[in-house]
């Protein structure tokens, strides 16, 4: 059987839709020659044909091209399958677990690599290959990609010809999964950082927000009113005094760290959101509580003391974790707005989720302008006066601050003058970019008389009062539009607590039973035979997959602290890779790893059971 045909055959019973758009594609812009040592790829233009691959030897020239790579990487991306051999190739060299990514844009090409490729044998590695003509699946894509129990380093792997010739399909395609790579590593590592933070958080606060207005109540009751989202940038300096004209004819969104320098003018937001769950985020609130006299939109999992202070003035959401979804499911549903490293996501999802258009952003620069971090009176600036010595003054303590840190790199900004910005504003402007995306049919406006957001239609404060808020009518009181009870019954509350009692009965029976089995586990297993080993650690594997029986009980605990699972399972993983003398040798290692994990999780518990216990 000729792989073109066996390759039909698999894609039919494996990937039936590929199979199905490779069926109606028609091969025109591409052709195929057949050389002594395999298919080259000829692209077919007005004046001529281009070799994408080489006319001669393009197995030999594959071999060429990954040798030049790091081939001890756990994850390779393949950008182009002009040469079909890369695939092939690539598959004999790299290490046995690690796994590959292939992005070819053109269906095309994937067509004629029937013919070149068995892709049954290809696939019986851990491959995925992606038709890649959108770009903005590049996140699914990759968190279905990448295994962090193997997760070292990723290899880019690019075939010259066909990323130079075909540039239009592959412009800034490794950058943007650079990108988002570099995304899906920072949310990692602030589930682990925030994780026991964050659980915490939002067990304190769930007896609070039944007293709170849920968002979902919120939903398009400003439609089509123009909104102001406030940010702290330094850029805020130069036109903060315009918001006090307005307050009457747009919406004030002011995220957490620009409450204190509205207030400084005596500017009331009629929206101030929180999603930060950190203590140190409180502080921007801290001596606010009789000062604010609208309302704080507080995502459910940030720090208790915000509920405790205004208490009245709540209006809960949540982001979409899973613990809180859970919550939801048992308690009630307070509505969800998407965010993502920056409280300025969460501002825009509110502001798009109440309904306005336009939208503009003001003080938002995702860049250290004028060598500062942020615009005066925020947080910042009183503990600095508070806390210095006099040696130094402000602004010079600020541009020290961002030109001695070696994150930060220069750019230019909206006025095409130098300025700073660091990778993880990048970070943040990025995923903002991406989520404006979604929303063709609002207006967006860029008013921040300073920093580095380009990409969106920029306007003065000044003018944009005067194309859109000069004859504008006055927006509805807030009064109107929020109703002040939520309506939270016995019976919701009751419901919440039973959940959370069956949670610590489990997890207390759990815990007895970790015990119990750690106890019957020898010290040492140096002359224990092999059926015991083997015994041992299956009993460790299905005590931890009992914690999953109910999925809600295993993202409790380990949402409480993420880093013992994690490493429970890249160490595990490491063990059964690398050579061991013999297999009691691998077994003793993997009881002794579990045993370890275990003694964690037995601190977690009785940690996460005393806070539940309080709540309840």
């Amino acid at each position: 059987m000729d792989f073109f045909t066996k390759n039909s055959s698999f894609f039919e019973q494996q990937f039936p839709l590929y199979r199905e758009i490779i069926n109606k594609t028609t091969v025109s812009n591409f052709k195929i020659s057949e050389t002594e040592n395999g298919f080259s790829l000829l692209l077919k233009t007005a004046e001529r044909e281009i070799a994408l691959s080489s006319k001669i030897n393009p197995r030999q020239e594959a071999v060429k091209i990954i040798q030049n790579h790091n081939l001890n990487a756990d994850h390779f991306i393949l950008l182009g399958l002009a040469n079909f051999y890369l695939v092939e190739q690539l598959i004999k060299f790299m290490p046995r677990k690690a796994k590959l990514l292939i992005i070819e844009p053109s269906f095309e090409i994937i067509k004629l690599s029937f013919y070149a490729l068995d892709w049954e044998e290809i696939f019986k590695k851990q491959i995925l290959l992606v038709p890649f003509n959108d770009i903005s699946i590049i996140s699914e894509v990759l968190y279905q990609f990448l295994d962090f129990t193997l997760f070292k380093n990723i290899e880019f792997i690019e075939n010259p010809a066909e990323t130079r010739l075909l540039a239009h399909s592959f412009q800034n395609l490794r950058q943007k999964i650079e990108d988002e790579i570099k995304t899906i590593l920072y949310n990692l590592q602030t589930l682990m950082a925030e994780g026991e933070m964050v659980v915490g958080n939002i067990l304190k606060n769930i007896k609070l927000s039944a007293k709170t207005i849920p968002v979902k109540s919120l939903f398009k009751s400003y439609k089509n009113f123009p909104a102001i989202i406030v940010a702290a940038g330094p850029s805020l300096d130069r036109n903060i005094l315009y918001l006090k004209k307005i307050t009457d004819r747009a919406l004030l969104i002011a995220v957490d760290t620009a409450l204190k320098p509205l207030l400084a003018h005596g500017i009331q937001p009629h929206f101030t959101v929180a999603a930060d769950p950190s203590y140190k985020n409180w502080l921007h609130f801290l001596g606010t509580e009789n000062r604010v006299e609208n309302y704080i939109v507080a995502e459910l999992g940030v720090c208790n003391q915000i509920f405790k202070d205004f208490q009245k003035q709540i209006i809960t959401a949540t982001i979409g974790r899973d613990l809180e979804e859970i919550i939801e499911k048992n308690f009630i549903e307070f509505g969800e707005l998407p965010a993502w490293g920056s409280v300025i996501s969460f501002a825009l999802s509110f502001a798009i989720y109440l309904g306005t258009n336009p939208i503009v952003f003001c003080g938002l620069d995702f860049a250290y302008s004028d060598e500062r971090n942020h615009c005066r009176n925020s947080w910042w600036e009183e503990n600095f006066l508070l806390s210095t010595t006099g040696k130094i003054n402000l602004q010079e303590f600020e541009r020290l601050t961002i030109t001695g840190n070696r994150k930060v790199f220069a750019v230019k900004d909206i006025f095409q003058a130098e300025t700073f910005t660091s990778d993880r504003l990048f970070l943040y402007k990025n995923y903002f970019l991406n989520y404006l995306t979604k929303f063709s049919e609002i207006n967006f406006f860029n008013a921040s008389e300073g920093g580095i957001l380009k990409e969106i239609p920029q306007i003065t404060m000044a003018a944009f009062i005067k194309k859109f808020l000069s004859e504008r009518k006055k927006i509805p009181a807030l009064s109107t539009r929020i109703r002040k009870q939520p309506s939270i019954t016995k019976k919701d509350i009751q419901r919440i607590r039973n959940f959370f009692k069956l949670k610590t009965e489990f997890f207390e029976q759990y815990a007895k039973k970790i015990e119990s089995v750690l106890v019957s586990i020898p010290e040492t297993t140096s002359g224990i035979k092999i059926d015991r080993l083997y015994q041992d650690y299956y009993r460790l594997k299905a005590l931890k997959d009992e914690l999953y029986q109910d999925i809600s009980d295993g993202i409790l605990l380990e949402r409480w602290q993420s880093t013992p699972i994690l490493h429970l399972l890249k160490k595990e993983e490491e063990i059964k890779t690398k050579p061991a003398s013999d297999m009691s040798e691998e077994l003793s290692s993997l009881i002794a790893l579990y045993c370890h994990y275990f003694r964690n999780l037995l601190q977690q518990i009785g940690r996460l059971n005393k806070l539940i216990k309080q709540i309840i």
